[in-house]
């Protein structure tokens, strides 16, 4: 509010103004939340699919339910080392001649395009994610950081694409939440964002950065993470646990609305049953 009432004097004093830039600064903020919303999405199914490869690779048996064919037979047995990299190769080769060599690799370019506005394929941050993870779940070799900045920078454009807004602002915004998500670092990658993209976008860049946190849940693209804070009261996870060993379960505070109708339910389904016995 502070901010705000500067602002305001600013401008000459004129209330109208003051209106107009408070809806404005209001409007920006709330599809900032709503980026990091798409964003932290975006980065669960990112670090999901992540751990789905890696549990096909390691011999899991029931991962084959829920992804391609193409692994099928690796959900069968654990895998020999050096025919998992084989798979994956193959894998990766397959989906390479399907769409493109741009997922391959760093593709420093495209994260360039994309903070200097240019439109991307829409579905180019799911592509991405899918050839991290199978490239890292397989034994490739190879960084996590980068495709990060790929997945976010690539998911805040498509999210301006769909509503027509300015591509290289949604473009940093995404670069930075999905990087605060993935890596539980929402303060990290908001003064990040300072650094970057200078101060003008801190406010929205905090926003999105502190909902793509919340959104992502109890994942992390660094497993042996421990857990310094609960994300929300109403789910429990265990301080001090690493987050690869983490089984997060719903208790909805009393006081809190969801509590409060599990309460009322409880109540009414109780009462049925009673008379039902009577």
């Amino acid at each position: 509010m502070i901010i705000f009432q500067l602002q305001c004097r600013s401008l000459a004093g004129e209330s109208e103004y003051c209106t107009v830039f408070l809806v404005s600064v209001l409007k920006w903020l709330v599809l900032a939340s709503f980026v990091g919303i798409i964003v932290g999405a975006a980065t669960a199914i990112f670090l999901k699919t992540l751990a789905w490869s890696t549990g096909i690779s390691n011999g899991n048996s029931y991962y084959f339910l829920l992804l391609p064919a193409a692994f099928f037979l690796s959900s069968l047995m654990w895998i020999w080392k050096p025919l998992k990299g084989i798979i994956g190769g193959l894998a990766l080769i397959a989906m390479t001649l399907v769409f493109s060599t741009r997922y391959l690799g760093l593709d420093l370019d495209t994260i360039a395009a994309s903070l200097d506005g240019e439109s991307v394929t829409w579905y180019a941050f799911l592509l991405k994610a899918v050839f991290t993870s199978l490239t890292l779940g397989f034994g490739g070799s190879g960084g996590i950081v980068t495709p990060i900045f790929f997945i976010g920078s690539t998911a805040g454009v498509t999210f301006a694409q769909v509503l027509g807004l300015d591509l290289a602002f949604f473009a940093a915004i995404g670069f930075v939440s999905l990087l605060a998500g993935a890596a539980n670092t929402p303060l990290a990658a908001g003064i990040m964002a300072i650094e970057l993209f200078g101060p003008a976008i801190a406010p929205y860049a905090v926003v999105a950065c502190a909902v793509s946190f919340l959104i992502t849940g109890h994942r992390s693209v660094y497993p042996p993470q421990r857990l310094a804070t609960e994300k929300s009261t109403s789910i429990k996870a265990g301080l001090g646990k690493e987050i690869r060993t983490v089984r997060p379960r719903f208790q909805p505070r009393e006081k809190s609305v969801l509590g409060l109708s599990f309460r009322l339910w409880n109540i009414i389904r109780n009462g049925s049953r009673d008379e039902g016995d009577a």
